[in-house]
């Protein structure tokens, strides 16, 4: 784990590397399985070891103004178990799309609970900050924090609603697949989404500049790949192909699932670019344009 309150992610890393080497009942138990035991596990793993006793007395954190430093670095550290908690959740989507697992997916809806937990605790805690004992750059970073916390909880619910609803839809309709080209896009895709986790933890944990000029290249990245896979699904259309038929809307709403999730997980970058003046406007400097907020 890249920090103490990041769970590693032995269950569903299991799962995912014995995809296409067992039959899809192995597959459905063992993925809901590692969901229940993930939902068991996270109650504590939010405050592992008391790191975060400062979100249960936040007064005592707060008793002088050099401790607004300490507060921050709780919302800091709770945002790490936020954006784990959001990855938890992601990695196993497509095996979701794969194999009906109607139980697995109720998991999913109970764990965007925890990510409402986490925003609410976030959002109590931010407003009892001593606004008046904060210096400018102090009140700026709390309101940054507090924003991303906004964005990851919007991720959250895109994976509990839209990408379940679209996993149900796809066994609701047993006729209904994703063509072998169409499918393997969505899983490229889904790979270069989860990568970006790992670059939003660098930039938490200690605002990391390169990864954060990566991890906004890597946005428009998935914008390119989504608009290239929407490209090639219309020229199947055109051809005539079945299976592009039947899945057409959900192939899209998957699309564009993915690319609004990323740019949530995204949006940690952009603050520490503006303050090192290495994106202006919505263009990162000596590189292609940007979009923030797409």
């Amino acid at each position: 784990a890249l920090h103490g309150g990041i769970k590693p992610y032995g269950e569903l890393s299991t799962v995912a590397a014995d995809h296409g080497k067992r039959d899809p009942g192995a597959a459905s138990e063992r993925l809901s399985t590692a969901l229940a035991k993930m939902a068991e596990s996270d109650s504590t793993a939010s405050n592992p070891d008391g790191v975060l006793s400062d979100f249960d007395h936040p007064v005592s954190a707060l008793g002088e103004s050099p401790r607004v430093a300490v507060a921050l670095s709780s919302i800091q550290q709770e945002l790490l178990n936020m954006v784990g908690q959001v990855e938890r959740m992601f990695r196993p989507v497509t095996e979701l799309y794969e194999n009906e697992n109607p139980d697995a997916l109720m998991a999913l809806s109970a764990q965007d609970k925890k990510i409402n937990g986490f925003l609410a605790e976030i959002r109590r805690f931010t407003v009892r900050l001593p606004r008046d004992k904060m210096s400018d750059d102090e009140k700026q970073r709390s309101r940054e924090l507090m924003d991303y916390a906004v964005r990851l909880e919007a991720a959250g619910d895109i994976i509990s609603d839209r990408f379940t609803r679209i996993a149900r839809n796809l066994h609701a309709e047993r006729d209904v697949n994703f063509s072998s080209d169409g499918w393997g896009e969505i899983c490229r895709i889904h790979q270069k989404v989860l990568e970006g986790f790992t670059l939003a933890r660098h930039i938490l944990l200690d605002g990391d500049l390169e990864s954060a000029r990566m991890l906004v290249l890597e946005k428009a990245e998935v914008k390119r790949m989504a608009r290239n896979s929407r490209n090639a699904h219309f020229n199947r259309l055109e051809r005539g192909a079945t299976e592009s038929f039947e899945s057409s809307d959900l192939h899209l709403e998957t699309l564009r699932a993915m690319r609004e999730l990323h740019g949530h997980i995204a949006s940690v970058a952009y603050p520490h670019l503006y303050r090192a003046g290495q994106i202006l406007d919505t263009r990162l400097v000596q590189g292609d344009a940007m979009e923030e907020d797409d």
